[in-house]
């Protein structure tokens, strides 16, 4: 298999929070602007706050209908391939030409999304692996020029932070499973065993050399 026929890139980070993600107070004391906006999934029982960045955003997620939920996540189950969902890292395949990914997936469709879509969400290996999910290309977040016209502009924080650079998975007490070793491989996200179980997000490439440790609350650090 060619591995060079696929070109993932890190889109969004999904967090699950509280109900109506009160751990946005948080984010909000170091600088960021929270949108207004709350993204509602019909079909998955969840909606969303979201702090947008010019090539990324984060989602803080809650479950709006537990029932819903569940029964969307069933296959997972049936399967055995649900991680952890504290965290769910989204991808995008910016060179996608319909080969099947180097590691096993599961498809996972829903109704909010266009007729016959779906993402592909990675098996797990382990519970304490964060979700990686691959999007469909209509669902990329720099995808979508219209939408970013509108969307971009809320990408104005107080901190200054502007870009995401890298992003980091921390993590100890298990093996890396095959999507992580593939993303490892061609440094699309960086791994680091024996600290802990969190995702660093650096952003800017760390010149003020500054870091939000925000792993209680969301299981992520950030740095910028």
């Amino acid at each position: 298999m060619n591995i060079t026929s696929h070109q993932l890139r890190p889109d969004h980070i999904n967090i699950i929070v509280k109900e109506n993600a009160p751990e946005a107070e948080r984010l909000k004391e170091n600088g960021f602007f929270i949108s207004d906006i709350i993204s509602r999934h019909p079909g998955l029982g969840t909606r969303a706050k979201l702090i947008y960045f010019q090539n990324f955003y984060i989602g803080l997620l809650w479950i709006e209908d537990e029932n819903i939920f569940m029964k969307s996540m069933l296959p997972l189950y049936k399967n055995r391939r649900l991680p952890n969902m504290k965290t769910g890292m989204a991808l995008y395949d910016k060179k996608y030409n319909g080969s099947e990914l180097p590691f096993k997936t599961i498809n996972y469709c829903c109704e909010w999304m266009e007729p016959g879509s779906c993402f592909k969400i990675a098996e797990a290996g382990s519970k304490s692996a964060p979700l990686y999910f691959i999007l469909p290309g209509y669902m990329a977040f720099n995808s979508d020029k219209t939408k970013n016209k509108i969307i971009k502009p809320l990408a104005n924080h107080e901190n200054k932070i502007k870009k995401l650079s890298n992003v980091k998975v921390f993590f100890e007490g298990r093996e890396l499973n095959n999507a992580e070793k593939y993303l490892k491989q061609l440094s699309i996200i960086d791994y680091e065993s024996g600290k802990g179980n969190y995702i660093e997000l650096e952003f800017d490439y760390n010149k003020k050399g500054k870091e939000i440790n925000l792993i209680k609350e969301l299981s992520v650090k950030i740095k910028y």
